[in-house]
């Protein structure tokens, strides 16, 4: 980590770090019924899902503030548009990754034949 003129520039392993972590932990929204269930009918949430995630959260944050774990991990704290650029970032997979799922689920609804029914 650097400064110039007093002005802090983040390390770019600080923001590879967060981002990954926090695209990994969308990332497992793709392989779940969860989304439907956050998106639409709350009572379907899966709950030690969502557990889960807020907890690798809380690992993230704990990992990047508490002094000896970020000493381990060579981290230094993100201000407030560091984190903004991360969760941009981050959330751009489970996007990407829907409009995929999207695309071949077409793709494979079309080309499958069609059965005449007499």
């Amino acid at each position: 980590m650097g400064a110039i003129a007093g002005r802090r520039i983040f390390s770019s392993s600080d923001m590879a770090f967060s981002t990954l972590s926090l695209a990994q932990t969308w990332h497992v929204l793709n392989y779940s019924s969860t989304l439907k269930g956050i998106l639409g009918k709350f009572n379907e949430v899966n709950k030690p899902l969502v557990g889960a995630i807020g907890l690798s959260l809380g690992l993230l944050v704990v990992a990047i503030y508490t002094k000896p774990l970020s000493d381990v991990f060579e981290l230094h704290p993100l201000n407030l548009t560091e984190w903004g650029i991360a969760i941009v970032a981050s959330v751009i997979s489970i996007v990407a990754a829907n409009v995929t799922m999207c695309v071949f689920r077409k793709q494979n609804h079309s080309s499958q034949p069609t059965k005449d029914v007499l």
